[in-house]
């Protein structure tokens, strides 16, 4: 269960400089903000509002705000809202910072891997594809000659990057056929790389 809502934070007092009707101390009155703010499991995300009040330091009593001639433009300037009130948006920022991070190395590595494949290949070696309609699917090489490296495509595709660990178990044991296999030169294998097309492999 996901416990949300708003909460009200103390501020810092305002002094007023203004004598107290109730215990009669000079200079005793000030204002006291109250900022209030949405939360996620009482972590503040983002400010909603702020209330002020007049009180009175020496006796404690909320005091109507005219006793100070009302709560001014300048007023409302010293109320400043607190930092804490972004500290849940200010985490959700890091945390989305770190996983657009995270996921950026992870692709410029597997990208990595593929180049250093196709640079130096050998029978085996298996590459992973973004193909139509966002489904992946796996090829490996089969062959090698001087202008072409020949790859066989695997019958199955997935729609999440992440199954391509569970369809390399089963790929390992297809049969090949010669409809399942293709050539390519090493120019057009670096195109498909560039294009997003390969986006990772396996050295054997």
């Amino acid at each position: 269960m996901i416990i949300y809502g708003t909460k009200s934070t103390k501020g810092k007092l305002i002094d007023a400089n203004c004598q107290c009707p109730f215990c009669g101390q000079e200079n005793s009155l000030a204002v006291l903000p109250y900022q209030k703010s949405f939360h996620i499991y009482w972590i503040p995300i983002i400010p909603t509002g702020k209330e002020l009040f007049v009180v009175c330091k020496a006796c404690g009593h909320d005091v109507p705000d005219h006793y100070i001639g009302g709560i001014t433009p300048e007023i409302k300037k010293q109320a400043k809202t607190p930092l804490t009130t972004f500290i849940g948006l200010f985490i959700i920022l890091a945390l989305a910072a770190f996983v657009f991070y995270a996921s950026t190395t992870s692709e410029s590595s597997s990208k990595n891997d593929a180049v250093t494949i196709l640079t130096n290949p050998k029978v085996g070696d298996v590459l992973e594809m973004k193909i139509n309609n966002n489904q992946y699917t796996l090829c490996k090489v089969t062959s090698i000659s001087n202008d072409s490296i020949y790859l066989q495509f695997s019958k199955n595709a997935t729609d999440k990057k992440k199954y391509l660990k569970d369809l390399k178990k089963s790929f390992s044991n297809e049969v090949s056929s010669p409809d399942m296999i293709d050539g390519y030169t090493r120019p057009e294998l670096f195109g498909l790389i560039n294009k997003g097309v390969i986006i990772g492999g396996d050295s054997r």
